[in-house]
């Protein structure tokens, strides 16, 4: 039997990681238990329509009172660890006898459980005004970011001003070349540099950037050949090259997944992924789009008949096949199941949509024809991109808009267009660091810089030395979701839990003027 991870992801320790991964070896018999716990009724509810995370807007019964629902949380958390143990001990006690329905009822009722959980731990939230205050200090750090990289890509006199050349032809896929762009933007940002980029000749169209975006700059967007130098110059040298993410020596302190110290502690504070946020700063600058570009999405938005809550599953296929593993559609689709199974519980009625996108024709027929009780937008113009062809280039971004605009987003992080929408996903609203389920890898940015991990509790791995509370372990790339593999001092690689671990967040003095 192949492990997976549910789709739900709540943010509770270790209790929850242990539930998830009971919950998959299960029955379904949960009668004796349904009154071993008893739960004090509130005196009252306000009906409020609210949005979820990672989904639409739903009218809910929503307690009054925080204390009463973090009652609830805590009853409910003890009741579902009773509710797989004594199952554990049953199936034990018929010798692990199982069938399909069993085992598909009890998932069922165990997402059911986590679901019911994340939201009442999503309302403690609510109550303590929490999330509005945090919907205001997303838009203030978002502003923030906005106007510095705006500032700094219209600098007052364009002739005195530093720049920082970078060439957007790497020779590699889209989303490759874009995340190159971040790494000269982040670059340019941590040396005080007007970014200029050279697209003439860009291999997706006979144009340039500006076919589909608007230009880095309305104020500076050229250099003098003779006043460039390699990286890294000085601070008297005009106008740097930035070389292709993997050369550049010395490397830039301030790259990826670092933030900036100057907001960090906003940040941390505010998001689950800082990383990707700061990422997402860069790219929603960079991706605004010309106004034909604006239209075009417009009117296919309204053809689709674009609503919510909608999952994006891109499939990826060709150039792909030779360089990760190839999945097949039911699996995207089983995560895409798991989600509305777990709305399901809130709005018995939820209509089951995705935006489909692939650079594989037959996938779209093939989502059609084995599950015609989804809803499927795509975009019918979409096929395999074709070099120098503006109009598939017009296609791919249209795909990633209408991907980073999903609830909830199933793909593969070993693409770049995977990671690339993740990122854009954190620009769009308050924190969607945990809207996503990757078949393959967990989320990275290449070339990144080294990435740590706390140990949270003492761990005894199968082999080597018991881990302590407090260690500081680099996380190795290419981990799985339940688990991840980390280096230490004494030995080349242990495997911890995700449960028993806290994310470093790697914090950088980047000034800013």
């Amino acid at each position: 039997m192949r492990v997976k991870r549910m789709t739900v992801v709540v943010a509770v320790g270790g209790v929850t990681t242990v539930l998830l991964y009971l919950s998959l070896i299960m029955t379904h018999d949960d009668k004796r238990f349904s009154t071993r716990m008893g739960i004090q009724k509130a005196d009252s509810r306000d009906v409020a329509s609210i949005k979820l995370p990672c989904a639409g807007s739903h009218d809910f019964n929503v307690f009054g009172d925080s204390d009463v629902t973090r009652r609830l949380v805590e009853t409910n958390l003890r009741d579902a660890w009773f509710f797989f143990s004594d199952h554990m001990k049953d199936l034990q006690s018929r010798n692990w006898k199982m069938n399909q329905f069993d085992f598909q009822a009890v998932m069922k009722k165990g997402a059911e459980r986590i679901k019911v959980l994340q939201f009442d731990l999503w309302v403690l939230g609510q109550l303590d005004g929490e999330a509005s205050r945090k919907e205001q200090e997303a838009k203030e750090l978002s502003d923030l970011m906005q106007n510095r990289l705006h500032r700094l890509q219209n600098p007052e006199n364009c002739a005195t001003a530093k720049k920082l050349l970078c060439n957007l032809n790497r020779n590699c896929g889209f989303g490759c070349e874009i995340h190159h762009v971040i790494y000269c933007f982040m670059a340019a940002y941590g040396t005080h540099r007007t970014l200029i980029l050279k697209s003439d000749g860009w291999r997706y169209t006979s144009e340039d950037w500006r076919a589909v975006f608007l230009p880095l700059s309305n104020t500076c967007t050229t250099v003098s050949d003779k006043d460039v130098v390699k990286w890294p110059g000085n601070n008297n040298t005009q106008t740097v090259e930035f070389p292709m993410p993997e050369e550049p020596q010395p490397k830039p302190q301030h790259m990826p997944l670092a933030i900036p110290r100057d907001i960090s502690e906003r940040l941390i504070h505010l998001h689950g992924n800082p990383g990707a946020w700061w990422l997402g700063q860069f790219l929603k600058y960079m991706f605004r789009l010309q106004p034909y570009m604006q239209k075009l999405i417009k009117e296919s938005e309204k053809s689709f008949h674009y609503r919510h809550p909608i999952v994006g599953v891109h499939v990826k296929r060709t150039d792909k096949i030779n360089e990760a593993q190839y999945y097949q559609l039911e699996e995207y689709m089983e995560q895409v199941e798991e989600y509305f199974a777990g709305l399901q519980v809130f709005n018995p009625k939820v209509t089951r949509r995705i935006y489909l996108a692939s650079d594989e024709p037959r996938v779209f027929e093939e989502a059609k024809k084995k599950y015609p009780h989804y809803e499927i937008l795509y975009n019918k113009k979409s096929q395999v991109v074709i070099m120098d062809k503006l109009n598939s280039l017009r296609d791919l971004i249209m795909d990633i808009y209408f991907l980073s605009r999903a609830d909830y987003i199933v793909v593969t992080f070993s693409s770049d267009i995977g990671r690339l929408v993740y990122e854009i996903m954190q620009s769009l609203s308050v924190d969607s660091s945990n809207c996503f389920y990757s078949l393959d890898t967990t989320y990275y940015f290449d070339f990144q810089r080294p990435n740590f991990v706390k140990t949270r509790f003492f761990h005894q791995p199968d082999s080597g030395a018991p881990v302590q509370p407090g260690e500081k372990l680099q996380l190795l790339s290419w981990s799985s979701n339940f688990r991840r593999e980390l280096s230490r001092q004494t030995e080349k690689k242990v495997v911890l839990p995700n449960y028993k671990l806290e994310p470093i967040v790697d914090v950088v003095n980047v000034s800013y003027y």
